[in-house]
Parts: structure tokens; C-alpha cells; sequence
């Protein structure tokens, strides 16, 4: 099955409903921005199926950020056997909002810079508590793209 949708927008209150649904995620050839609510276990492994499924993905927007669960990226990197199209040709931006530093969420950054050939820009929406430790820590990352900037805000900016 494929699907024409260009921009799609999955609130958490449908995220959490296809997640117990198991819905099959279909082909999104000309899925171009994707905005996600909050991401739980299943949450991950929907992502991964809609990474490999939108090979045409050029804005990523993870809204509510990820709920606590041990292992989550885990599961996500499970189903990605080989690098989704969009890293290496198409994902320019990224948005990470309410970022805690959990260990789950630094994967996934760390699995984008690593490999996001074409990532222009990780927007990453902070705590004002956050520790500067955990943000020191992103920037070591390797990065695969050389013209890439993360930023840190504090101020919530919907521009993607």
C-alpha cells in the first residue's frame, strides 16, 4: 500500500492508538515533513517504520518527547537493519522537543548525527534545568554531514 500524504502530523492520543493497533505502516513515497506526539516503546518502533516507509523525509519534528522506557532505542535500531533512505539523501531538519538527556534520547541524536549524510540542522528544545554536561556530551558526537549545526534552545520556535 502506498500513500501519496506529503506532511503528516500523528498527535500522541493517534500515536498511542495505531501503537496498539499494530497497524502496518504503509509506503509514504512523497512524505516529506512528519511531525510525532510522544514516543513511548512502541512510539520507537513506529519511528523506525516510518523512517524506512518515507524515503522522501526532509523535516523530522518529535513534539513531546520520549517517555522514560528502558530500551526504547533498542527496539528502533532492531528494525533498522540497513540505513533508511531518507539519512542518507533527504532528512535536512530535525526538531527534539522537551529533550531530557535520557540515555535513549542521546542514542537516537547520536544515531542521526552518525548517520544524517544531508542533516542541516538538530533543533533540540532544553530544560532550563538541563544539565550543560549532558549537553557537552552531543557535541562529541561524530557527525557523517560536515555543514551540520545543533542548536540548543530554551524558547519553544515551531519554525522547522
Amino acid at each position: 500500500m502506498q500513500s501519496s500524504l506529503n506532511s503528516c502530523i500523528i498527535h500522541s492520543s493517534c500515536l498511542q492508538a495505531l501503537q496498539r493497533a499494530h497497524v502496518q505502516v504503509p509506503s509514504f513515497q512523497n512524505l516529506t515533513f512528519l511531525v510525532l506526539g510522544c514516543v513511548t516503546i512502541r512510539g520507537w518502533k513506529l519511528l523506525a517504520s516510518l523512517l524506512t516507509s518515507a524515503p522522501n523525509l526532509e523535516k523530522l519534528q518529535l513534539e513531546e518527547g520520549f517517555h522514560d522506557y528502558e530500551g526504547g532505542f533498542a527496539s528502533f535500531e532492531s528494525l533498522l537493519p540497513t540505513l533508511p533512505i531518507c539519512l542518507e539523501s533527504k532528512l535536512r531538519k530535525i526538531n527534539l522537543w522537551v529533550f531530557k538527556g535520557e540515555e535513549d534520547e542521546m542514542k537516537l541524536i547520536e544515531y542521526f548525527l552518525k548517520n544524517g549524510k544531508v542533516l542541516e540542522k538538530l533543533r533540540i528544545y532544553c530544560l532550563p534545568y538541563e544539565d550543560i554536561s549532558t549537553l557537552l556530551r552531543l557535541f562529541m558526537f561524530p557527525r557523517l554531514s560536515k555543514t551540520f549545526q545543533v542548536l540548543f534552545l530554551r524558547k519553544c520556535n515551531m519554525d522547522l
